[in-house]
């Protein structure tokens, strides 16, 4: 398998932010390709989420984490993470099957998580989350509330609300969220590539920051100042360093990131 540098839910993470709305159109384009394979196979993946969608340094995303997946189709088995968990999956155990419909329910709240960092009722407890998804409406976008970014368009909204439509039967199939004006409108070429560029630049940043402080902390930079000073070496366990650390005789023992030295 090719290698995957990170997930959608990590980028998000980096970001500290939701994407833009052309980055998950492109996202759920490549992603509903792949759900809409799995389908047609009449199998049902349980488990879509952010965190499941894998980007590839080539810009490709992918589909992963197959733990979950039912190898018939309809399934009965209580299983998926709770927040993402369409509502028959959570009442199977009392109402009987469900269909890949389920996965279109997850993939409608992995839109939200895509959108606002988080998917809804993140702050519940799980079993409160699970029953307030059996017993109450389907949740919608919030609004925008980030600066310099415009409020989602109204292709975007009836993609999500079509998605978690609380009746299984009235959900579309994968097929027809593929012809959905939301992933045939916008123009994607680039788009991933770009999301990837710019999230490894603010890693990059971040790494730097760190270091710096990390130097600052140990007094380095101090340090390498003064000549003629009764240095011990230490070598440092992180390996990313690739060199030797000189500090002065403390007296305990300290431990940061990975690097000890006393």
């Amino acid at each position: 398998m090719e290698y995957c540098i990170g997930s959608a839910a990590d980028i998000v993470d980096v970001l500290r932010q939701g994407l833009r709305e052309i980055e998950i159109s492109a996202i759920c384009s490549e992603t509903l390709s792949a759900l809409d394979y799995l389908h047609h196979l009449k199998r049902i993946h349980r488990d879509i989420k952010a965190g499941n969608i894998l980007l590839s340094d080539s810009a490709h995303v992918k589909l992963a984490d197959f733990g979950s997946a039912s190898m018939a189709d309809p399934a009965q088995t209580f299983i998926g993470t709770p927040f993402f968990m369409a509502p028959e999956v959570i009442l199977a155990m009392d109402e009987g099957h469900y269909t890949e419909k389920a996965d279109i329910w997850s993939f409608g709240i992995t839109c939200i998580e895509l959108a606002e960092r988080r998917p809804p009722l993140f702050n519940m407890n799980a079993m409160s989350a699970l029953y307030h998804i059996a017993q109450n409406d389907p949740p919608k976008l919030a609004p925008v509330t980030a600066e310099n970014q415009p409020e989602w368009s109204d292709r975007f909204k009836d993609f999500v609300d079509i998605c978690l439509r609380k009746e299984a039967d009235q959900r579309p199939s994968t097929g027809d969220l593929l012809n959905h004006t939301f992933i045939t409108y916008p123009e994607h070429k680039g788009v991933i590539q770009e999301l990837i560029s710019r999230t490894k630049a603010i890693v990059m940043e971040l790494d730097n920051f760190q270091y710096k402080k990390m130097r600052k902390l140990m007094y380095l930079d101090e340090i390498e100042n003064k000549e003629g000073d009764n240095n011990q070496v230490i070598f440092a366990q992180d390996v990313s360093l690739k060199s030797k650390l000189t500090v002065k005789e403390v007296p305990r023992l300290l431990q940061f990131g990975g690097i000890y030295f006393r």
